[in-house]
């Protein structure tokens, strides 16, 4: 592979993705108490890959990816372990909404972290004849090396009787030691025959802090191409990352930089892009319609007692971060009841507009 193939490759991904310190925290302590199988409930395969590649690092194991055009990779994984970190220590930031710092002009590049896609410079080297699924697994058994294996293609071929007999022999090899096989994707197009041998993680969704040093990480990158000035005040950063949060990473990392680079700033005029950028990624997959926060306002008469639910319940959302570090969770939902035409749908956009998010229908 040539040098400048190799290096852009690097400069693709030099943001690293947050990483929730509890999956961090979780996901060791899989490893650390011998499960084999793990599966993660998450469709950004990136963000999957920052987690297993941080945890092979803090422990010391190899991580190996497998992509069924390519086989079996090494990626990362021990080199960079620190040495001074207990295995449950993680960074924790608290931030709270109404202090949250804007975006400085002047961030410096972020750090190389081999947490990030595409982060080794080193060319591909695939174990020798490990593209079919299969042949991969087989590898792993008879290799019996400690080690975390993302086999991100393999959901895929799941159904296969093969398969699924050669996953049964590794849950009971890989129980000697901290061999762990990572799937991910959606959980419910698990096997009835596999389902039980997996456990189940679910990441959860990063601090808006972390939002907030990725923004700036792919601002810093713009910047080192073009001119870009950012004219956003505190509160409207903190408007822009509560936008952005729940979007995947890729598609934060598009927006913002095509934001960025249409008039050469970032500024208030740039929500309206952002609202409608996060619309079509909702609304992509037919199943949901996305009503804007604008959109969801109404005048609603009547209802005391709902309304004065909404008002004890406003503080979940104007300070979410605060709420958790006082161990206060915001309600799982509300369910609305009554014949047609009695304004169910009226008092779900009042809802909405009450606690100032957007409505999904």
């Amino acid at each position: 592979m040539s040098r400048t193939r190799t290096e852009a490759r690097s400069k693709r991904s030099s943001v690293p993705l947050p990483i929730h310190p509890d999956d961090i925290r979780q996901f060791e302590l899989l490893v650390l108490s011998h499960h084999p199988l793990v599966f993660v409930d998450e469709m950004e395969e990136a963000r999957v890959e920052a987690l297993l590649t941080r945890v092979a690092e803090r422990l010391e194991l190899p991580f190996f990816d497998w992509r069924i055009h390519r086989g079996l990779v090494r990626r990362g994984g021990s080199s960079e372990a620190r040495d001074d970190q207990s295995p449950f220590e993680a960074d924790r930031r608290p931030v709270h909404r109404s202090t949250l710092p804007g975006l400085a002009q002047d961030v410096a590049p972020p750090a190389r972290d081999s947490s990030s896609p595409g982060a080794s410079n080193e060319a591909y080297q695939a174990v020798y004849r490990t593209e079919e699924p299969a042949a991969c697994l087989a590898h792993i058994f008879a290799a019996d090396l400690p080690s975390i294996a993302y086999l991100r293609d393999l959901q895929s071929h799941v159904e296969s009787p093969e398969i699924q007999s050669r996953l049964q022999e590794l849950h009971a090899a890989l129980h000697g030691h901290q061999g762990v096989i990572v799937l991910s994707g959606d959980l419910t197009a698990l096997p009835q025959r596999l389902a039980p041998l997996f456990t189940h993680l679910r990441l959860q969704p990063p601090p808006l802090m972390d939002y907030h040093q990725y923004v700036s990480g792919v601002v810093a990158e713009v910047q080192q191409r073009r001119r870009v000035k950012v004219e956003l005040s505190s509160d409207e950063v903190t408007e822009l990352l509560t936008q952005l949060r729940g979007m995947p990473f890729h598609e934060i990392r598009k927006i913002v930089t095509q934001a960025a680079v249409v008039d050469g700033r970032l500024s208030r005029q740039d929500m309206r892009f952002v609202l409608e950028a996060k619309k079509r990624v909702v609304e992509a997959g037919g199943l949901l319609e996305f009503i804007p926060f604008e959109s969801a306002q109404v005048q609603l008469a009547g209802l005391a007692q709902l309304k004065n639910w909404l008002r004890k319940r406003q503080f979940f959302y104007d300070s979410p971060e605060l709420a958790r570090t006082r161990g206060l969770e915001p309600p799982k939902g509300l369910l609305l009841t009554g014949v047609q035409g009695c304004g169910k749908s009226l008092s779900a956009r009042a809802v909405a507009a009450s606690f100032g998010l957007p409505l999904l229908r």
